[in-house]
């Protein structure tokens, strides 16, 4: 199926389009940008770049996609944003390209849903199923695991690290890095407070396996142990399961500390 694109829409000579396309009216794409197919563009949308968009995404009015990084390091290198398919971006979102400190890229997996008026900010890495809800504002170099799910107005600081299946309640300002499967809460003093047992059972894990992530939580958060204890009594008893080795590799591999 053809393309259908505004009369009105302005496209540089430099955008690739795929097929079945809509982009609407005064929408401006301009750059190396990449369009799969199957995508919406909706009126008043900007993106700029090297921006590469996957296969039927949406993206709605008043959104800024691959604008340059909001950094001071960054002079004018050519940096990549790279979306995913099935993401829906809603109005007023702004997601930035990466910077040479980064690794010249900003990347969003698959399956992806912002809200009104999200900030994503440079060098950011999002897994596959993230859902944002509106307002939450991602620092630069932060990176986001697989289905997790970010509160309204959460705010997240520079380079901190989000483990797979984790969520954040509403207005939830991280400064440290939160653990796999973990709910945090809390605006001034944000805390571990419980399992993502709902997302857990959605995405059809067993009560068995619910449980064992339910075990890890209670002896990193809850017993009296130092975090190398607490990794050793995991390592034995859950090592070998899927949620084990998740939960060890991201408590090894944290660049702020893990949120308790």
């Amino acid at each position: 199926m053809s393309n259908q694109i505004h009369s009105t829409a302005i496209i540089s000579k430099e955008t690739q389009l795929g097929d079945n396309i809509k982009i609407g009216p005064y929408s401006v794409i301009m750059g190396k940008v990449t369009i799969g197919d199957g995508c919406d563009i909706k009126h008043h949308v900007n993106i700029q770049g090297t921006t590469s968009i996957g296969k039927n995404c949406q993206i709605w009015h008043s959104a800024s996609v691959g604008g340059d990084p909001q950094d001071l390091k960054y002079k004018g290198k050519d940096t990549k944003l790279t979306i995913g398919d099935n993401c829906i971006i809603r109005e007023l979102v702004t997601i930035h390209r990466g910077t040479e400190l980064g690794g010249f890229i900003s990347s969003i997996g698959d399956n992806c849903f912002l809200m009104h008026g999200c900030h994503v900010a440079h060098d950011c890495q999002l897994g596959n199923n993230v859902i944002m809800a509106a307002f939450v504002h991602l620092g630069g170099h932060v990176t986001v695991g697989n289905h997790v799910t970010l509160g309204g107005f959460s705010l997240i600081i520079p380079h901190a690290m989000i483990g797979d299946y984790s969520m954040t309640g509403a207005a939830t300002y991280l400064r440290m890095d939160l653990a796999p499967f973990v709910i945090a809460t809390g605006a001034y003093k944000p805390n571990a407070w419980q399992i993502n047992s709902v997302r857990l059972d959605r995405l059809d894990y067993s009560k068995e396996d619910i449980k064992i992530a339910a075990d890890i939580f209670t002896i990193y958060f809850k017993q009296n142990f130092t975090s190398d204890q607490a990794l050793a009594k995991i390592k034995q008893e859950y090592g070998s399961h899927h949620f084990g080795e998740v939960f060890l590799n991201f408590v090894t591999n944290s660049r702020l500390g893990i949120l308790r």
